[in-house]
Formats: C-alpha cells, structure tokens, sequence
C-alpha cells in the first residue's frame, strides 16, 4: 500500500480492495474526507485526485492495472498463457531438513517463451485438498557475477489459475537481501527479495496454479523462488519461509 503524506486541508488518498464481480481483486482509487478546511474548494478537491490518479494508474509491477478490472490487454495475456500453460516449469511444496520450506531454482532462459515483445517464464504448482492458510512466497534474481547489475527493469509476474479466473494476489514488499545474511551468503550478487501472500480465500483447494515472469530482457537470470502454506499444518509439511 502507498503512504502519503496528509495535506494541510486534511484531505487523505488511500486505495481499497475491491472485489469485482467475476474478476479478480483490484486495487481502486478512493478518496476521502477528513478534517476538511473550509477554505478548500471542490476545484482544489478535484485537482488533487486527478493528479494522483495520474500518478498510479499505469501498469503495476505484478501486471495489473490500478484501476476498475483487467483491461482487454490483460485479459489477451491471460488467454495466452493458459493457452500455454504447459509451458511453466512443474514444481512442488519442497522442505528442507531443518523445517524450512527448500529455495527452488526456475531456469529462466532456458524455460521462456514470447509473448507480444515480452520474454515469459514460470513454474506451475497444485495447491494441497486441505488448503487452510495463506499461501506464502518469495523470490529474487540468481544474479550470476556477470549478471550482477542486471535490475529487471519492467519485471511484472502475477499468479494464474490453470482455468478460468482467480482473485491472486493483493499486496507485496520489497526488502534489502542483506537482511537476510544466510539467502545472502548464497546469492552474492542479489540485492532485493521480494515477499509476497495470497489470502486464502483467493485461492481453491487441490487446483494447479503457475505463477509467471515477465522481461523485457531475453538474457535473464534465473529466478530463485521458496513457497509454504502459512498454517500449523502448512508449515509442519511444507516448512517456513528461510528469511534469515
């Protein structure tokens, strides 16, 4: 979510979720009124939420507009990639020996494919019949030595279902991998990991989900990824996420 700053006349922007009939959650523009001077006119109200409605409305960094649903662009994807879904890399819930949930490897050149000037690449996954918590996931760029000041600039990935439409995700945050000395240790040349869930009510039981990237880049690094089900028995089969 977006913090800002309250302006002097009390007037605060702030994004809500709303659930769309049909289609999945969104993030829409609302403004609201609080404290407001009375020397602020409804022309000044106006211009500042049009200006901010400027500032954000452009694509996100998951691949969905800000705005009221998918516009026809990316309802055109999402056809194309379920169309091809087979071509996202088969994975699974992994866990390691010291009750963490297993960092994954996605070979990302070597699994992407085309679509409209974009290179695009990604793992399929089924979630389990007893789905009963968030799932839970991050990832970030196995940048090699020589890969070490790529930044994937546009990088866009999102979650899918196998068919038909699903709500996905909602939120993320980007944090410092030096954070985390042990993942940094391992991936030298990575500065970000990117910290992600979705709700469970966003997603079904015992259905098959890819998650996909998306470059402007065709010489990519691959994508180090680690994935749980944050709940009691989520984490005692699947592990937690190894964010040390």
């Amino acid at each position: 979510m977006i913090k800002t700053a309250q302006p002097r006349i009390g007037l605060h922007a702030f994004l809500r979720k709303a659930k769309t009939a049909g289609q999945p959650k969104c993030w829409i523009w609302r403004f609201g009124v609080a404290r407001m001077n009375r020397r602020a006119s409804t022309l000044h109200v106006l211009v500042l939420a049009a200006t901010w409605f400027s500032m954000f409305c452009p694509l996100g960094s998951q691949g969905q507009t800000f705005g009221f649903g998918p516009s026809a662009q990316e309802k055109e994807r999402l056809a194309f990639l379920q169309t091809h879904f087979a071509k996202f890399v088969p994975v699974q819930f992994q866990k390691g020996t010291n009750l963490e949930a297993s960092v994954q490897i996605l070979k990302a050149k070597e699994n992407d494919f085309e679509f409209q000037g974009r290179y695009y690449c990604g793992f399929r996954f089924s979630t389990p019949s007893w789905l009963d918590g968030d799932f839970a996931w991050a990832f970030l760029l196995a940048n090699t030595e020589e890969q070490k000041n790529f930044i994937g600039s546009g990088l866009e990935w999102y979650i899918i279902q196998e068919k038909g439409s699903s709500r996905g995700f909602e939120d993320y945050s980007t944090k410092p991998l030096a954070r985390y000395p042990i993942l940094q240790a391992r991936f030298k040349n990575t500065h970000e990991i990117t910290i992600q869930h979705c709700d469970l009510g966003n997603l079904n039981p015992d259905k098959t989900y890819a998650i996909w990237f998306s470059f402007k880049e065709r010489d990519i690094p691959n994508v180090a990824f680690v994935m749980t089900i944050r709940s009691e028995r989520g984490e005692a089969e699947f592990g937690t996420l190894p964010l040390k």
